[in-house]
């Protein structure tokens, strides 16, 4: 059994209708975090594109955290990333227009392959004009969309097969 207090009642109700058949055994999922950038909304933004940050280590873990609870163990990942450039610039506060270094990937995709042979399809980028917050979970049954992982509740859509989508609202995490 794997733990029920990684990220609050959002995803702990999501795993319960999974567990509950309401959606069948998660076969594949799709995680999508994808921004700008920071340089938009902080004002010394360089150590997010240094060795050690990037999408994938700022707002990966939260999604593959969610992965792996949802999926369990992962066998394997193959990915791949590049930049938009190799310099960004301060767009906010007293460093607005200092350029800035980038010297990780801003932009990476990975598919991750679970010890059950469930797939998932990661994405994290910091090169999108397209805001997405993105988890979803594919079963036999229906379809979950899971809200944010930065947030502690939030409501999840059940779309089952050949249907319209319903909504679950949050209850409190317990």
């Amino acid at each position: 059994m794997r733990p029920r207090h990684n990220f609050g009642s959002a995803l702990q109700m999501a795993q319960h209708l999974v567990e509950s058949g309401r959606v069948g055994h998660v076969r594949s999922a799709l995680a999508v975090v994808q921004s700008p950038g920071p340089e938009g909304v902080h004002p010394n933004p360089a150590f997010y594109y240094a060795p050690g940050a990037g999408p994938v280590l700022d707002m990966g873990p939260y999604y593959v955290s969610a992965l792996v609870q949802m999926m369990g163990p992962v066998a394997t990942v193959v990915a791949s990333g590049g930049s938009s450039g190799a310099t960004r610039t301060v767009r906010v506060g007293a460093a607005s227009a200092t350029r800035f270094d980038v010297t990780v990937s801003t932009h990476t995709s990975a598919l991750l392959t679970f010890r059950s042979g469930a797939t998932a399809t990661l994405l994290t980028s910091y090169d999108s004009g397209v805001r997405r917050n993105q988890r979803e979970f594919y079963g036999p049954a229906a379809t979950l969309q899971v809200p944010d992982p930065n947030h502690f509740s939030g409501d999840r859509i059940v779309t089952d097969l050949f249907d319209d989508p319903q909504m679950i609202p949050s209850r409190t995490s317990t």
